[in-house]
């Protein structure tokens, strides 16, 4: 019994909290809150929860609140939505407002990538003559080995002929055939110094010996001894990693920000707190029809070797500044769905939920391409429980600076008649789930043919939409996705629904969402 005497008062008092609660934040579409006035005579007292419960005198409402005094200074019409809220409760509150500015936004952004040979500093080994490998003096692919140094011996009958030459012209004297038999040798693949130890020796050699041309280790090694070569034979390649690239993949929304010349930072999982300073030297022009992602490369130095061939690296890249726009902090843009909205300031005491369209994001700002002004003040703390209560009644219009003083509002914003919005086309479908990308909201997916669209069964990578928690998804886990395509071809998935286990195929779970979604529809 006093287990239920305390729950029945806890219940009460929950029930007090809630309607206090609810009378500070009071949209004026349902009530004359009143504005600040002290010296003014109030009309009459209202109750917070009821308008139409009046009286002429202070007093307490039925459910035991405090009347609230209506001035004739809040009479004036407030758009749908417009919540007052007194200085003290957005004290206890923590609302605080910024500035909508006006400048240029530095974007960077942060992917994945891998680490990979710079191609232009691998040297691929082919004989200029046919002959036979008497010796070989590395073992395997990955040895060391400095610049000069001995790699292998080649016997060539070509080679030994073109020796004999040097000699005779150097026997009888003759300038000019002197010159074309160290051409020769030259365009054979000797050295210079090979030709000047033949000249100042005059000893034929039947074997020479070939050096490394750079310094690296052996990538690849495809000769032993006794090995027959010809020039189309590919003896061994040499690389170096004084500098590597790094190809990192960019998704598609984000390839217009890439360019040439972009710097970069690069870190690895194997070298914490150690990072590289990099610069993007080529943008694939094709995407990658798998990954749904385009390849940049980067070329990095490397003069410490530090990072090897196929290591995975965080790759941060800091694009160019974007055009002059209207930032606001992104604390303040709230995202439901598809749709975008802040809450205004329209005085100190009024406030509203507002649509917009944002654009990119970088560095705590955000760009707004519609729904504000310069000047105009956003809610950056506790807007989302201002935005509860603003967005029941609120007609969401945007803020406009081109309509007549007639038409503001009692802060001075003006309001536009809301655009519709982009016709968007949307069906549900089978999908295994390949790879998740929550950082990005990104999910890639492979997914049954889309009959609707003409789309075969295919493996891509999607956008999805902030209100999907992806970090509960598993590799090869079967799932519905709904797929929206909206007007610049554009698709996201919007929704998402795990299918059973005990339904491997989930057609008869597809079957009745369809049917769910055509009984809403």
């Amino acid at each position: 019994m006093k287990n239920k005497i305390t729950a029945l008062f806890m219940l009460v008092a929950g029930m007090l909290i809630g309607a206090a609660l609810l009378a500070w934040l009071t949209p004026g579409a349902k009530t004359t809150a009143p504005v600040a006035n002290e010296h003014a005579e109030p009309l009459y007292w209202v109750a917070p929860m009821d308008d139409n419960y009046r009286r002429d005198r202070p007093g307490k409402s039925p459910m035991g609140m405090d009347l609230v005094p209506v001035y004739a200074d809040s009479k004036q019409s407030l758009s749908p939505g417009t919540v007052t809220i007194s200085p003290a409760i957005q004290h206890n509150f923590g609302v605080t407002v910024a500035p909508v500015t006006y400048g240029k936004l530095e974007p960077s952004l942060t992917t994945v990538g891998y680490v990979d040979y710079d191609e232009s500093l691998l040297a691929h080994l082919h004989p200029r003559t046919a002959g036979w490998i008497e010796q070989v003096f590395v073992n395997a692919t990955g040895e060391v080995v400095a610049a000069d140094q001995p790699l292998y011996t080649l016997y060539s009958p070509e080679l030994v002929n073109a020796q004999e030459e040097l000699l005779i012209a150097l026997k009888r004297n003759n300038t000019n055939l002197i010159t074309a038999a160290k051409a020769r040798l030259q365009a054979l693949g000797l050295t210079a110094k090979h030709i000047h130890d033949l000249t100042q020796s005059r000893q034929l050699q039947q074997s020479v010996t070939f050096l490394a041309p750079q310094a690296g280790f052996i990538k690849q090694l495809n000769i032993r001894e006794g090995f027959y070569v010809e020039p189309a034979s590919l003896m061994m390649s040499i690389a170096s990693l004084d500098s590597v690239w790094i190809k990192a993949e960019i998704s598609e929304s984000l390839t217009g920000l890439v360019a040439i010349d972009n710097t970069a930072d690069i870190s690895v999982t194997a070298r914490p707190g150690e990072r590289w300073q990099g610069k993007v030297v080529h943008v694939h022009p094709a995407m990658n029809p798998a990954t749904r992602s385009l390849r940049a490369r980067i070329q990095v130095p490397n003069p410490t070797q530090q990072l090897k061939p196929n290591m995975f690296a965080t790759v941060t890249l800091h694009t160019q500044p974007l055009p002059a726009t209207l930032l606001i902090p992104e604390a303040a843009l709230i995202r439901v769905g598809q749709e975008q909205r802040v809450v205004v300031a329209l005085s100190n005491t009024t406030f509203k939920s507002i649509a917009v369209t944002a654009g990119r994001s970088a560095n705590g700002q955000v760009q707004i391409l519609k729904g504000l002004q310069a000047g105009d003040k956003v809610v950056t703390s506790a807007q989302f429980l201002i935005d509860s209560e603003s967005s029941k009644a609120s007609d969401l219009k945007r803020l406009a600076p081109d309509q007549t003083h007639a038409n503001q509002n009692q802060s001075g914003h003006a309001v536009e008649p809301p655009t519709q919005t982009d016709t968007a086309d949307s069906v549900w479908v089978q999908a295994t789930v390949i790879e998740t990308m929550p950082a990005m909201h990104q999910l890639k997916v492979s997914h049954q043919a889309v009959a609707d669209w003409d789309w075969p069964v295919m493996t891509m990578m999607f956008k999805v939409t902030a209100d999907i928690e992806l970090r509960a998804l598993t590799a090869g886990q079967n799932v519905q996705i709904e797929l929206t395509r909206y007007a610049d071809n554009a698709v996201t998935i919007t929704q998402l629904k795990p299918v059973p286990e005990h339904s491997p195929t989930g057609h008869d779970d597809q079957k009745d969402t369809a049917q769910e979604h055509a009984h809403h529809d």
